[in-house]
């Protein structure tokens, strides 16, 4: 008799009799096949295999297969893998985690992710460990060494499709847009600036270098401090300059600047490694560029050009302590003044003077405060000299021709004791000395006019006392001859 799944195989009518068979057909509630399994092909009027929509199992099994309203799911090694949509169909919720690295080969196709949502957040990698020590989230590159034209990345702008910011090969990285900025740290309310707001440091790797370019040769502002190993500006178009603003760098703000104009040949210096160990002191440059500080102090005589001294901001003193100094000049010009002192105020309202020579000495002769000398580098001869006690002067010729006036020593009683001194007294005549006395040389002219009639008739005591000439100034004189004249001869 049959068994389970088994049934009696009956030839047909016209069949001959063959001998009782029996085959065996899959039960309705289940079966296993041992052998393959070939369902009919799919027509238009025939169905294949169906495996109506249904609910996943709890716990099913590897290999089975089922379907849901979602679509076509299988188990696979343990893990249920699905749902099986048509190319472009399949969500990225819907892909599961993989068990291994995989590579895909996209060959000459894209991929491309995009989103009509206004709230989007993109595309997110993240690296879960807590300390990860190698590997990147995102790499990028080219099996071939490529050229400016291969990029690793581009961002686009979606309405135009400019490109807004590039990175290409051998470390070039654009930004063709001239609204585009880099912002480190906050983000900047102005655009076309790389900002560092909270960042400190912009570093290069040792051995390389740096090089800043404005495409449009307007310069580099920088606004905080630049510390660099070696620093070198460019510009295309003279004159070349790198400016140190006080402010922003912003219309009217105050600018250090330093301009090179026309350079013929390199120029590069090196700067000092230290400060310098005190005040005021001088940064020089040797002929190879090497900068230092120098004490002024150390110098020596003519080591600063006068036309390199700067302006005073205050009143200063030179002290030239116990040292002679020395201006000499080999000008020959007409017009031109060695040494020209001018006071530019036009309208001075309080006394100033232009040159004062002082002495801390005091009615001393052998304080000089001038001295006129010629034939300096021959026989010195001293044309005119002024010292604390006398105005002395040699073969010398004072041309007053254009003066109006000349006043000399004057006084009641003027004294004169040296052979050539002159004055004048006030009382009105002019003292001179030769050399053992005072003499007049000169006598304010004055008439007496006197008229006596009959000066027999004068009483004796007033006829005695008759004034013709009194002295004022108490200087002995000898009266050497009177006249008198009278219209009547009676004078006895």
């Amino acid at each position: 008799l049959p068994s389970a799944g088994q049934s009696f195989k009956f030839g047909t009518v016209s069949s001959r009799i063959v001998p009782l068979e029996y085959t065996t057909y899959a039960e309705l509630t289940g079966a296993t096949f041992t052998g393959a399994v070939q369902l009919p092909a799919v027509g238009t009027s025939q169905h294949s295999l169906i495996l109506p929509h249904g609910t996943a199992h709890s716990s099913p099994t590897n290999g089975e297969i089922w379907t849901t309203t979602s679509g076509l799911y299988a188990r696979i090694n343990g893990s249920t893998v699905g749902p099986f949509l048509a190319s472009g169909s399949t969500t990225l919720d819907g892909v599961g985690n993989p068990g291994d690295n995989k590579s895909f080969t996209m060959g000459a196709y894209t991929l491309a992710f995009t989103s009509s949502t206004a709230t989007w957040g993109g595309v997110t990698i993240s690296n879960t460990a807590a300390d990860p020590s190698a590997g990147a989230l995102l790499t990028l590159g080219y099996t071939a060494n490529g050229d400016a034209q291969t990029v690793f990345l581009d961002c686009l702008d979606n309405s135009s499709g400019d490109s807004k910011f590039k990175v290409g090969q051998h470390g070039i990285l654009t930004m063709p847009d001239a609204s585009a900025y880099i912002a480190l740290g906050a983000d900047p309310a102005d655009q076309g600036v790389l900002r560092l707001a909270n960042a400190t440091v912009i570093a290069w790797e040792d051995g390389t270098e740096c090089t800043l370019t404005h495409v449009d040769n307007t310069g580099l502002a920088l606004n905080g401090n630049l510390e660099a190993a070696s620093f070198t500006t460019t510009r295309t178009t003279d004159p070349q300059y790198m400016r140190l603003y006080e402010g922003n760098g912003e219309a009217g703000d105050n600018y250090f600047q330093i301009t090179a104009t026309a350079m013929a040949a390199n120029v590069a210096m090196v700067a000092p490694n230290a400060l310098p160990g005190g005040s005021n002191y001088l940064l020089n440059c040797d002929a190879d560029g090497t900068m230092g500080w120098t004490d002024p102090s150390s110098l020596g005589a003519g080591s600063v050009n006068w036309d390199a001294i700067g302006d005073p901001s205050a009143d200063g003193t030179i002290a030239f302590a116990g040292y002679e100094q020395d201006i000499t000049s080999t000008l020959d010009e007409a017009n031109h003044s060695i040494l020209t002192i001018t006071n530019t105020d036009a309208d001075r309202a309080n006394d100033t003077t232009i040159l004062e020579l002082a002495d801390y000495d005091a009615a001393d002769a052998n304080a000089f405060f001038l001295k006129l000398t010629n034939d300096a580098d021959g026989t010195p001869s001293t044309l005119l000299s002024i010292s604390e006690t006398t105005f002395l002067a040699g073969a010398l010729a004072f041309d007053l021709g254009g003066a109006t006036s000349l006043e000399i020593p004057n006084s009641d009683d003027p004294d004169v004791d040296a052979a050539g001194e002159i004055s004048w007294d006030t009382d009105g005549w002019m003292r001179a000395y030769d050399g053992s006395a005072q003499v007049a040389i000169a006598r304010k002219l004055e008439e007496i006019h006197v008229t006596v009639v009959a000066p027999n008739d004068l009483a004796d005591a007033v006829r005695d006392k008759f004034v013709v000439w009194s002295n004022e100034s108490g200087m002995s004189f000898i009266v050497t001859g009177w006249k008198a004249w009278s219209g009547t001869d009676n004078t006895k």
